[in-house]
């Protein structure tokens, strides 16, 4: 079977947010529960207290959206009607902040909570997932501040034309630019429910598995730099070996990256054994933070209501407060609660 069509790259945007207009509010916004510290490093920080990752504190909403990149095509057998090409269009499910009562089930169009503009975070499944399979830690990002856009990719989610087709993981690093980039552009669109939502400059980069290899491809790739990030995380992922691999050289010298979390399985001895992550982990630029969870395997951790998935929240969470909330005290945050796990531990390798 052959690869979707080449893609056609989306415009480098490397120093500075997505393409796409600026919300046009991006240096201080206010946050959940007082005022976000600047993200002006001349700017003197001012502090803000939130709730602990794993407290519920927003009601959650949620929209649908279907983009079309252009330029690009689904052929045959994986197109849409399986005989003919048709257009490559990547979906994503839309967290994010909303009024209303904490603690339930996502509300579609519930309106936008006060409070943004919010950082987004996107994220990329892993081959034949659903992104429902990661709600408890998807839910726990959007309830704590943070617009979430889970990724169905084109030809690797479990209803894909012709079935879920792997090699095409090579071309997920523009999917995933793209719906930055749109999600970005819609935030300065005034109709758009999601008006002022999105802080395009704070920008997470996630996902599990090859959802993670999407990420880290798309944050530390020569061959994929379409954005710049503030922030990645990449659940039991690694450097593409596969069909080829990513074309370029990850964690290039001589320009900015971003700060990395990495979580690993233990017990992952199949699909993304320990020795991945470490050869990516590694390789990596400080800042990079490194969490073993002891026992786990591939998928459990991310999909599964337990004491992995708890940590998993909670410390991403923390995570991502500082890098792109940048509240005080959240690493400490972090640390603690990898410390009081009992399944959890900060590492500079797993095994």
């Amino acid at each position: 079977m052959a690869l979707v069509a080449l893609v056609v790259f989306v415009p480098r945007v490397l120093g500075g947010t997505p393409a796409g207009p600026s919300n046009g509010n991006q240096a201080n916004g206010r946050g959940l529960n007082g005022t976000r510290t600047s993200s002006d490093p001349t700017t003197a920080p001012t502090t803000t207290t939130l709730p602990p990752a794993s407290a519920r504190v927003t009601a959650i909403g949620s929209l649908s959206r279907v983009y079309t990149e252009p330029g690009k095509e689904l052929l045959p057998p994986h197109s849409p009607d399986g005989a003919v090409a048709g257009p490559r269009q990547v979906s994503a499910e839309v967290l994010y902040p909303a009024t209303g009562t904490p603690g339930g089930a996502p509300v579609p169009g519930a309106p936008v909570a006060s409070g943004g503009p919010y950082p987004l975070v996107v994220f990329g499944p892993g081959f034949d997932a659903a992104t429902a399979s990661y709600s408890p830690i998807l839910d726990t990002w959007a309830s704590h501040g943070f617009v979430v856009a889970a990724i169905t990719f084109p030809l690797t989610n479990p209803a894909a034309p012709g079935g879920p087709y792997r090699p095409d993981i090579l071309n997920q690093p523009t999917d995933m630019a793209t719906v930055v980039q749109q999600l970005v552009a819609e935030s300065a669109d005034q109709a758009s429910p999601l008006h002022n939502a999105i802080d395009g400059s704070e920008i997470g980069l996630t996902g599990q598995s090859d959802g993670g290899d999407t990420a880290l491809a798309l944050a530390y790739n020569t061959c994929c730099r379409f954005i710049q990030a503030q922030a990645t995380v990449v659940f039991s992922g690694a450097e593409l070996h596969a069909y080829g691999g990513f074309p370029g050289a990850f964690f290039p010298a001589g320009v900015t990256l971003p700060p990395l979390l990495a979580f690993q399985g233990t017990s992952d001895t199949t699909l993304n054994p320990p020795a991945f992550t470490n050869q990516y982990f590694a390789a990596a630029p400080q800042p990079k933070y490194l969490v073993c969870l002891d026992g786990a395997d591939h998928i459990e951790a991310y999909t599964t209501t337990d004491a992995y998935e708890a940590v998993v929240a909670e410390a991403s969470t923390d995570y991502l407060d500082h890098y792109l909330w940048h509240q005080p005290g959240s690493l400490a945050a972090m640390a603690h609660a990898v410390a009081a796990s009992s399944v959890a531990t900060l590492s500079s390798s797993c095994s």
